[in-house]
């Protein structure tokens, strides 16, 4: 055993030896691969805004439902009485069709069908949703 010169000198080296122990255990190691496999909820921070209004409007509706749907040719995003969609602007209608696609990526939101005109908000969704200020 190796002597210390001091309580300070002991400590870093106890700091030292103890991470090194820490990032070869087989357990902790199985921890991080778990949380890189389901991020904490927190992860709305890397959703743009438009995503976190959609998700936390859906989240907040009677059915958990955002409506997609085409009216004269254009897409109508809505859901729980709020429609998010300018029709007569096309970056209104490119940030939030972004925005849904971005939900759906992250696995926040999953399609009823093949249309893809109802979305469904996962448990996920609800998850992160409840982690987003009003």
């Amino acid at each position: 055993m190796r002597p210390f010169d001091d309580p300070a000198s002991f400590r870093d080296k106890f700091y030292r030896q103890l991470q090194l122990k820490i990032n070869q255990d087989p357990y902790f190691a199985a921890a991080a691969d778990e949380d890189e496999i389901m991020p904490p909820a927190s992860a709305h921070i890397g959703l743009s805004g438009e995503a976190q209004a959609l998700i936390k409007a859906a989240s907040q509706s009677r059915h958990g439902i955002i409506n997609r749907m085409l009216s004269m040719g254009r897409p109508l995003i809505s859901t729980n009485g709020i429609g998010f969609v300018n029709m007569d602007d096309p970056r209104s209608i490119a940030t939030w069709e972004a925005a849904v696609e971005e939900l759906e990526r992250a696995g926040l939101i999953e399609a009823m069908n093949l249309n893809r005109d109802g979305l469904r908000v996962t448990r996920r969704g609800y998850e992160v949703a409840e982690t987003i200020p009003a």
